[in-house]
């Protein structure tokens, strides 16, 4: 279903270290500091956890 203005980003971390890293770094505090300017009017974070993948 088509939702104007919706942006759904997925990463993969190596760990639960490394993203927790990655939410300590300067630009990261920048973009939450500001993501309201760009007309940012919501952001909701989950994370799922993944025992294998293969290829298709």
């Amino acid at each position: 279903m088509a939702d104007p203005g919706l942006i759904r980003v997925f990463e993969v971390w190596r760990d639960s270290a490394a993203l927790d890293a990655h939410f300590q770094t300067l630009h990261m505090a920048e973009w939450c500091a500001h993501w309201p300017n760009f007309g940012v009017s919501d952001r909701r974070l989950f994370a799922y956890e993944i025992a294998s993948q293969r290829p298709l």
